[in-house]
């Protein structure tokens, strides 16, 4: 009886097993995607030169861009601020932000100030935050 309790508790194991496996299995993409979103590094060079590309892409001029010291959140997250002044035209200050709130890694607007630079551009002072993961040491 002993003997058959013992292969009974080792078969609900073995099928434990074999579907905590599948749903890692499933969980995979969804964990890729996440990591891409954040990430355990941010490398201040290619933030600038990413925002970059992005505003010269959207043909507005980035007048003013300073990456500040990140801060530990929480004890599993950072935030990396990005001090920026564009100027540009209203519609393509849209794009520029468009692309900027669509890219990876994960990063919102903690601030934003618009005013009319001319009869036809806009000048955004805005900060961008960055996340990502921090690893347990």
């Amino acid at each position: 009886a002993r003997l058959e309790k013992q292969l009974a508790y080792d078969q609900r194991k073995l099928v434990s097993r074999d579907v905590f496996a599948e749903q890692l299995k499933d969980m995979r993409p969804w964990l890729a995607q996440l990591e891409q979103k954040l990430p355990t590094h941010l490398d201040a060079s290619s933030v600038e030169s990413t925002l970059r590309e992005q505003a010269a892409q959207s043909k507005v001029e980035i007048t003013n861009l300073r990456i500040v010291a990140e801060t530990v959140k929480e004890g599993f997250y950072a935030e990396k601020p990005v001090v920026l002044q564009v100027q540009g035209s209203a519609e393509n200050f849209l794009a520029f932000m468009d692309q900027v709130l669509r890219a990876s890694p994960l990063r919102y607007i903690r601030e934003m100030k618009i005013e009319p630079s001319d009869s036809s551009t806009v000048q955004a002072h805005l900060v961008v935050t960055y996340v990502h993961y921090v690893e347990a040491e």
